[in-house]
């Protein structure tokens, strides 16, 4: 396609032309925001103080991603010509001349609409693309009335954006019941059998996970399977179920379970329950308790047994807890009900996103295991101790704010290459953020041409977030060189 320059070929038209120095030319780009139902997307560009306009060029970009060009509507008389060979990549070239005669320029009511961009909406809720007029390599932008090229700093600009918007939470169906699994005595661990729900959105499930999947193995206890829906927007809902594997052999023995929890990153503090099945004419029983104390730091404890039972937090330091209780009210054995919790303990999360520790059943140099009866102390095949976890997740992006836009220059004819600077965007996360990194800096040297620069920022659990923008350095046409010289 032909190339698109207009301003030195039609410099002599306008020679002869007095210039204009009233109010700036302005170009004003529309702003949208779209609904992500929405399929399809115009954009008006508008002028204001269009006063004997000859000729101009511009380039329009946008981010692929979001908007996918379809069509262009040009609202000027003759002579506009279009260059949309560039289009897949979120580039559109429009150049402008006035051969009406009499060649004196044009002059349009303000607010005109001189271009329509129609678009399909590609990138779904949350996501968000300016819209920009400029010049790229080999394009420069550039507007001439009677006086010539009109200075870019006599031109107002406003740029435009689409922010395609989505309120509506992903939907879950068919959430599987409880499950329970009984498994023969030896075995520590058993699998469970679903049939996963589905999800839907009213625009794009952007993603679907789970933190266990069908045919998985659990160990014994009880665990929660969590399913969650997230839509581009980010809005998100979960499905949850539990697994509860139990021996067999064990089904009427006496059991003491601690939680298995899942929490995520940024909270501080976690809740761990032991609960009692089958406390049946128990007399007395104690035990130690232990974890990792890079994971989790005891706080506290509230007992719920009847009179009397006793928590040694002496070594909660090292990840130590110890608890005994003996049932001082006649007759001998106290019956407690099913899913009774009979201990809260209450720490504070120390780990980082995508760590774990068990919390685990121990015997003590000072309080070793054992569970009695009015009859004696039971073996250790006669009770089932299940430990319990605590699992840190961290599933949010870093965020990467105040990312610059494209960067254009135009050098004079012959230079390799110039230094340019931005103010680098910042980054935080949820919970942490262990690293942000970029492949170039301000003041660094960038050649003819576009280099992409880009900022990523990674947390804890390896979630990452990354910003990019182009640095476009024009150089200049050889005549324009020159020009400046003689001038």
């Amino acid at each position: 396609m032909r190339k698109l320059i207009f301003t030195l070929l039609l410099f002599n038209f306008f020679s002869s032309l007095s210039s204009t120095f009233g109010q700036n030319l302005t170009l004003t780009v529309e702003d949208q925001m779209v609904n992500c139902e929405q399929d399809m997307v115009s954009l008006d560009i508008t002028v204001d103080n269009f006063d004997n306009i000859g000729s101009f060029q511009f380039a329009v970009l946008w981010d692929e991603n979001v908007l996918e060009f379809t069509s262009a509507a040009i609202n000027l008389p003759p002579t506009g010509l279009e260059n949309t060979s560039m289009v897949a990549s979120g580039e559109y070239r429009i150049g402008w001349a006035d051969f009406n005669p009499p060649i004196s320029g044009e002059t349009l009511p303000a607010g005109t609409v001189i271009l329509t961009l129609n678009f399909n909406q590609v990138g779904g809720g949350g996501s968000l693309t300016t819209v920009e007029i400029g010049g790229t390599a080999g394009f420069p932008f550039q507007f001439a009335n009677g006086g010539g090229i009109i200075p870019n700093n006599q031109i107002v600009i406003n740029q435009g954006s689409v922010e395609v918007f989505d309120i509506v939470n992903p939907t879950i169906s068919s959430c599987p019941s409880d499950i329970n699994v009984s498994v023969a005595p030896p075995a520590m661990s058993g699998i469970a059998n679903w049939t996963a729900p589905t999800a839907d959105d009213n625009c794009n499930v952007a993603s679907f996970t789970s933190n266990f999947a069908p045919g998985a193995s659990f160990p014994l206890g009880t665990t929660t399977v969590t399913y969650t829906a997230a839509d581009d927007a980010g809005n998100s809902v979960d499905c949850q179920f539990d697994v509860t594997v139990s021996q067999s052999g064990s089904a009427g023995l006496p059991r003491f379970e601690l939680d298995n929890r899942t929490i995520d990153c940024s909270a501080d503090t976690v809740m761990v329950n032991l609960k009692v099945y089958n406390f049946d004419t128990i007399s007395t029983f104690q035990f130690g308790m232990k974890w990792d104390t890079a994971i989790i730091k005891y706080v506290s404890s509230v007992n719920f047994l009847p009179p009397t039972g006793f928590i040694n937090s002496s070594r909660q330091a090292e990840g130590v807890l110890g608890l005994n209780w003996l049932d001082f009210t006649p007759p001998a054995g106290q019956d407690i009900p099913d899913g009774t919790t009979i201990l809260k303990m209450t720490f504070d999360v120390t780990g980082l996103g995508g760590q774990s520790t068990s919390i685990f059943f121990d015997s003590l140099s000072t309080l070793p295991i054992e569970i009695s009866k009015p009859g004696g102390i039971l073996m250790p095949s006669e009770y089932v101790l299940m430990d319990g976890s605590v699992t840190i997740e961290d599933n949010a992006d870093p965020v990467v704010s105040n990312c610059p836009s494209d960067i254009m220059i135009t050098v004079p004819f012959g230079t390799i290459d110039t230094m340019l600077s931005w103010t680098p965007p910042t980054a935080s996360d949820n919970c942490n953020l262990t690293s942000f990194t970029s492949n170039f800096n301000p003041g660094d040297d960038f050649p003819v041409g576009t280099t992409t620069v880009e900022y990523t920022a990674t947390d804890d659990a390896g979630n990452t977030a990354i910003c990019s923008f182009d640095i476009i350095v024009n150089e200049a046409p050889k005549w324009e060189t020159l020009l400046s010289v003689l001038w």
